[in-house]
């Protein structure tokens, strides 16, 4: 099974960075976002969830926009735990 991931910087309007880096924008619309506290293995559990059994019990469906994680400037991370905070963002529509 292939899975791609992009990582990605806000960066302001002006000239497209060099060194091979690509420039997007990510459309606005409705999204469902959940607020994460944990680790990497739970993240993925909190994903698998977010998609597996919220989204069919939502009335929603995703979009064709792309899914990501959103992790805020005051965002915590536990060196010692290894949890952390971000935001699950996936964007959805009507059924």
């Amino acid at each position: 099974r292939r899975q791609r991931y992009d990582a990605a910087v806000e960066i302001p309007n002006g000239p497209t960075p060099a060194g091979g880096a690509l420039k997007t924008v990510l459309s606005g619309g409705r999204y469902a976002v959940l607020q994460f506290n944990g680790t990497v293995d739970e993240l993925v559990r909190a994903w698998a969830a977010l998609l597996r059994d919220w989204l069919p019990s939502s009335g929603l469906q995703l979009d064709d926009r792309p899914l990501f994680e959103h992790y805020p400037r005051t965002g915590r991370f536990d060196p010692e735990t290894g949890a952390f905070d971000c935001e699950i963002c996936i964007p959805v529509a009507p059924l």
